[in-house]
């Protein structure tokens, strides 16, 4: 998926083809940024930054639903928005780790990404929203088919994420993913050499 959207940003191309958790069809559609080159890695680390700030503040809001009020809309369609707003911000960064002729630029991006990859985990590891998602699954709401198929992956990559699993062996769960996540990291890091 981060390939898919690192691909969409440098070809301009619309989010909506990038897949269903990048823009749920509830959500207004969204232009891409154009890879920038002339950001420093200040700048670069100050964009991540305000863009993770929102990603949880909006996670947050999410977790805080009542189960008596969660429905499709303030939950997984937030979530999706959510995801989708931060991708289109850090997804022009840390492609530059592929393609700047600048070291500084390409070590910052990479660290970025190490952080997007992070907070995903980090979020999917999160009992409240994947009981929030629950909740709204639970209303039995009339789904159109994508938002119906949304909510079907949302709760999918929970429970990919141990939910439903004892709490201690959610969490070992949760260190494997983010294990694999930094050997990723670190492979296409190699690749890049």
């Amino acid at each position: 998926m981060v390939r898919v959207l690192a691909a969409t940003c440098l070809l301009g191309v619309s989010a909506a083809s990038a897949g269903p958790l990048v823009r749920p069809a509830t959500a207004p559609a969204r232009v891409l940024l154009p890879v920038r080159f002339d950001r420093s890695p200040a700048q670069m680390r100050t964009t991540y930054e305000a863009a993770s700030t929102r990603l949880s503040a909006a996670a947050d809001l999410i977790a805080r639903t009542p189960p008596a009020e969660a429905r499709f809309a303030n939950t997984v369609a937030a979530y999706a928005g959510a995801l989708a707003a931060f991708a289109e911000e850090v997804e022009p960064l840390t492609v530059l780790a592929d393609v700047s002729p600048d070291p500084d630029v390409r070590a910052t991006a990479q660290s970025l990404s190490e952080l997007g990859q992070t907070a995903r985990i980090g979020l999917t590891a999160r009992e409240d929203l994947y009981a929030a998602f629950a909740a709204a699954a639970a209303a039995k709401e009339k789904l159109d088919v994508e938002d119906a198929r949304l909510l079907e992956h949302v709760l999918e990559d929970y429970k990919d994420a141990g939910h439903g699993l004892a709490p201690e062996d959610r969490a070992r769960l949760t260190e494997i993913h983010a294990r694999l996540a930094a050997l990723t990291e670190r492979f296409e890091a190699d690749l890049r050499k």
